[in-house]
């Protein structure tokens, strides 16, 4: 049995391994095999992760940033200072986005703008989508904005589906209540 920290994370054999938030100060009971943990909280299968074989004496980490991204969005500056920062992003083009708005944008600027980023990716689910509409935002020397991505990817579409319904007028609820009398 595991007790899940207040960063959302356990260790197991000098690995740090993120877990979702919602199990937060909770215990869970972990099956360790060799390529995967498979993670349980109330005898209830949870989730299942990669599993971190480390060299001799190091520590190692397996950090997804879905666990902690509602954290990192109370605290953006946090993402910075984070150990975990480049294990945390999700592919190569999220590293390139990471190295260009930390060159080209203040400290704070940077840190926001990678952690509404990465809120949009993980709200979207189209975490691959997102970093490439910004990496070429980037090639074109133009950054996207953050309304920009949000706005791509995450417009309400349920709307533009949903049928047109005419008003009735309110003349015919006084039909009614006149053939009441």
């Amino acid at each position: 049995m595991l007790k899940v920290s207040t960063t959302s994370t356990i260790q197991l054999k000098r690995v740090t391994y993120s877990v979702p938030s919602r199990l937060i100060g909770g215990t869970v009971r972990v099956h360790l095999y060799d390529k995967t943990l498979e993670i349980y909280c109330h005898d209830e299968h949870t989730l299942s992760l990669e599993r971190v074989h480390t060299q001799s004496c190091r520590r190692g980490h397996q950090i997804d940033y879905r666990h902690i991204i509602g954290s990192l969005m109370k605290k953006p500056r946090a993402f910075r200072g984070c150990q975990w920062r480049d294990q945390m992003l999700p592919s190569d083009d999220y590293r390139q986005i990471w190295q260009y708005v930390d060159t080209h944008l203040t400290m704070d600027e940077a840190s926001f703008y990678m952690v509404r980023l990465l809120n949009v990716a993980n709200k979207s689910e189209r975490e691959d989508a997102v970093g490439r509409f910004v990496l070429d935002g980037i090639r074109i020397g133009r950054l996207p904005t953050l309304f920009d991505c949000e706005d791509r990817f995450l417009k309400d579409e349920s709307w533009a589906d949903s049928p047109k319904v005419e008003q009735h007028r309110l003349s015919s609820y006084q039909q009614i209540l006149e053939g009441v009398k």
